[in-house]
């Protein structure tokens, strides 16, 4: 077998070459986090609050991950389901190269001049294997009133 160099049409029969290869590791599922480190601001006004879920270190394959909407406690600042918001859970599925996906909670309307209230928004059962939920597995959501509602 005779090898050349393309550049200069050299002979290189028996010598001995290098090259350098760059492998990028791509073909990880990911894991699985929330978008906000802290906490997520629903104004009282709003009909809906979005939490947003996304997958990072790699995006490779189908993943799931399972939500669901849970009450603090019993405190006066605890948002219950039913009638500050509405509970939902579900299964959120990211395809192949998904990185992305959002939760919309349904707030509630209440007659009360001012509103302080949390709930959380749990993730469980990250599928495949491979796949991981990130430290935080859980969110919690702030239902408050608005500035604008405020100064009325």
């Amino acid at each position: 077998m005779q090898l050349y160099n393309a550049d200069t049409a050299e002979e290189l029969e028996g010598k001995d070459t290098k090259t350098r290869i760059t492998i990028i590791d791509d073909d990880k599922p990911g894991a699985i986090y929330f978008q906000e480190s802290k906490t997520v601001q629903a104004d009282a006004s709003q009909d809906t609050v979005s939490v947003i879920i996304e997958r990072r270190n790699g995006s490779d394959g189908t993943v799931t991950v399972d939500y669901k909407t849970t009450d603090l406690d019993e405190t006066k600042h605890t948002a219950s389901a039913g009638i500050d918001y509405e509970a939902c859970e579900g299964t959120l599925k990211f395809d192949h190269q998904e990185t992305s996906k959002e939760i919309k909670i349904k707030i509630l309307k209440k007659d009360e001049e001012s509103r302080d209230e949390s709930f959380l928004v749990q993730l469980s059962n990250v599928t495949p294997a491979g796949a991981k939920l990130s430290k935080k597995s859980y969110m919690v959501v702030n239902i408050v009133t608005d500035a604008k509602e405020k100064k009325k």
